[in-house]
């Protein structure tokens, strides 16, 4: 029970400072206090060590069975769990490349008409986590794993929420616009009818690349959180990493260039 407890509180350090620091009026006074880069290293590093914390913890203290794919997909439940699986990883790896063009990249001003992976979800990598981590709190059938994958749903739904009503404050009617062409969950607005599904835009290699890892990971995932999770802390990081280094090379270095030049 201890264990279970205490599994709750990091969530809650994890969650809570994630998006506290997020909120505009915080966000606001740390970056005319510190510096728009500073804050964004200060918010970084917090995220990573709570998240480490957080990984690190339910790693070392899961249930001595192993709840995934070959031991619990199975039946009509098991092929529902593997699509989500695959195109959450899908969705997952378009945000390397995606996450520069979207509305919600750091240091991002500029806000056009879904395109591509967009026109299916606007947050692809909040709903790729969100598909994944459902699937395996489907088949989760200990109560650490049930708070450890639950708690990444509903920190991705929040997370969602928070940052469609964040831009929409900030941009005002022009991201009222993108939220009327666009979803948070994938492929809601084309089957509304508010946006169409153009084959052409996709990108293609990297959908199929997150499909071809989502197979790789169901033969090693045993092994993902062994040495406190270390694999797992590493990619979720380094995807991160990468996002906020393309984003800031794309909006930031070419401003940069223009003003010494």
């Amino acid at each position: 029970m201890e264990e279970h407890i205490n599994l709750c509180l990091l969530w809650l350090l994890f969650g809570l400072s994630h998006i506290a620091l997020s909120i505009q009026v915080v966000r606001s006074r740390m970056v005319n206090l510190l510096g728009e880069g500073w804050f964004i290293l200060c918010y970084s590093m917090i995220a990573i060590t709570t998240f480490y914390c957080l990984v690190s913890y339910y790693a070392d203290n899961r249930p001595s069975h192993e709840v995934g794919f070959g031991y619990s997909l199975s039946g009509l439940t098991g092929y529902i769990g593997a699509v989500l699986i695959l195109l959450g990883m899908a969705l997952l790896n378009t945000c390397i490349t995606g996450y520069i063009s979207s509305p919600m990249a750091v240091f991002s001003q500029k806000i056009n008409s879904p395109t591509g992976i967009q026109r299916i979800t606007r947050h692809p990598f909040l709903s790729g986590f969100a598909l994944i981590f459902t699937a395996h709190l489907m088949f989760s059938s200990a109560h650490m794993n049930a708070i450890f994958f639950g708690g990444f749903v509903v920190l991705c739904v929040a997370g969602m929420i928070h940052q469609d009503k964040k831009l929409l404050s900030t941009k005002g009617d022009v991201y009222r616009q993108y939220l009327a062409q666009s979803s948070a969950f994938p492929f809601l607005a084309i089957i509304q009818g508010r946006q169409k599904l153009e084959f052409n835009e996709l990108p293609w290699p990297t959908l199929l690349m997150g499909g071809t890892l989502a197979i790789v990971l169901y033969y090693i995932h045993g092994s993902l959180m062994k040495s406190g999770g270390l694999w797992f802390i590493t990619a979720i990081v380094g995807i991160a990493v990468l996002e906020l280094i393309f984003a800031w090379r794309v909006h930031v270095l070419p401003t940069w260039q223009k003003k010494t030049n």
